[in-house]
């Protein structure tokens, strides 16, 4: 772990990217045997739930973009069959979200205002809200997707923000290094509002770097450029999913390859349970 030490902080010993430990125990040759034979089938079976989310969210894509002239008629489509493909790749992952829990954070213990209106959760993110998210890895991404079926945000190199679908949000939640700049740059406020048109919430990957979700990395006053302020359009959500580390492997993805990472979830780990944070403006 020497290599990770440059990142930790000196004062408190937190160390962002340091992966979790993992709970594999030394067990006997007929243990083992035995682990083999269930859960080699089991790995399988997973993978090809896996899989077929994954088909399931491109004809998802394919068939939304075919309803984009009609937002009305695209937001509930969508959502419906993005809720389907992401739970179902979150099932394949051994991820059980329907143990997790939802809960609003104590606004006193964080020092920021208290929500405007009652108690809220994350389904009541309005169309154009901004959700600002911390990043742990591809199941984020999968979880936030099936809740709110929004427009992902990541920022580039310079801090400038990039709007991604669910299945570029994907992709670079698992990609080593940031995206680079866009050639036609667009605000956080423009991507909001065309979110808002799009009847869809807008979920922000501000840190732009997976984390062990153990801090908050600095963000990049690029990301924010042209935001007036944060409770324009719609205001501004802050939500933090937290993992259990029970299980063989937990999600966190804070080093190693978009490849590998998934399958050490799929053949290692039999369940996961998430809770998420949410405080609502």
């Amino acid at each position: 772990m020497e290599k990770f030490r440059q990142f930790g902080d000196g004062g408190t010993g937190v160390n962002p990217f340091t992966p979790l430990w993992c709970h594999l125990k030394a067990s006997s040759l007929p243990m083992r045997l035995l682990k083999a034979v269930v859960l080699v089938p089991l790995g399988l079976l997973k993978f090809c739930v896996f899989a077929t989310a994954i088909i399931w969210l491109i004809l998802t894509e394919l068939l939304c973009k075919l309803l984009s002239p009609i937002p009305l008629l695209r937001r509930p489509i969508h959502w419906f069959l993005n809720y389907a493909g992401c739970s179902m790749a979150l099932l394949g992952l051994g991820f059980w979200f329907t143990a997790g829990s939802n809960e609003v954070a104590d606004h006193r213990r964080l020092k920021i205002l208290p929500p405007k209106a009652g108690r809220q959760y994350a389904l009541d993110a309005k169309r154009g809200t901004i959700v600002l998210s911390n990043l742990q890895g591809l199941t984020d991404v999968l979880y936030l997707g099936m809740k709110l079926c929004p427009t992902f945000v990541f920022p580039a190199a310079d801090g400038s923000p990039v709007a991604f679908s669910i299945l570029g949000a994907l992709r670079r939640a698992g990609a080593r290094r940031a995206t680079l700049p866009p050639g036609k740059p667009q605000t956080l406020a423009e991507i909001a509002e065309t979110a808002r048109s799009g009847w869809c919430p807008v979920v922000v990957f501000a840190e732009g770097a997976r984390t062990n979700g153990s801090c908050v990395l600095a963000w990049k006053p690029k990301t924010f450029e042209g935001l007036e302020s944060f409770e324009k359009p719609c205001g501004t959500a802050l939500v933090a999913l937290e993992y259990n580390k029970f299980g063989a492997y937990t999600p966190h993805h804070t080093v190693g390859t978009a490849f590998r990472h998934p399958t050490h979830n799929l053949l290692l780990d039999a369940s996961n349970m998430c809770s998420i944070m949410l405080q609502m403006p």
